[in-house]
């Protein structure tokens, strides 16, 4: 798995708080959804890649702030998921979802 980089520690740190917090309000675009199920992917795994995982990637600068989360799900499966979130407005969108292929 990619290490994180130092300068979205902070930034991973907010997101796995926001996770937690259950008036967060969680969403999927559609075709997150469908390749979740192409990947063989749920919502609990979801969760617990944002709970738990690692930003490997992300743009953390401008309007559209995208970040990688990258973490192995319960039964094993090296995923990343691109997330968008807001802490101030308490919500977590899953914009995309994928295996990662080493």
């Amino acid at each position: 798995m990619a290490k994180a980089h130092p300068l979205f520690l902070e930034i991973a740190s907010q997101l796995r708080s926001l996770a937690d917090d259950p008036e967060t309000t969680w969403s999927f675009y559609t075709h997150a959804e469908e390749e979740m199920v192409e990947a063989g992917l749920d919502h609990n795994d979801a969760y617990h890649l944002v709970q738990n995982g690692k930003i490997t990637d992300g743009d953390a600068e401008g309007d559209d702030r995208r970040y990688r989360v990258e973490e192995f799900t319960k039964d094993g499966v090296h995923a990343a998921l691109i997330v968008a979130f807001s802490v101030e407005e308490k919500w977590i969108e899953v914009i995309t979802a994928f295996r990662v292929r080493e």
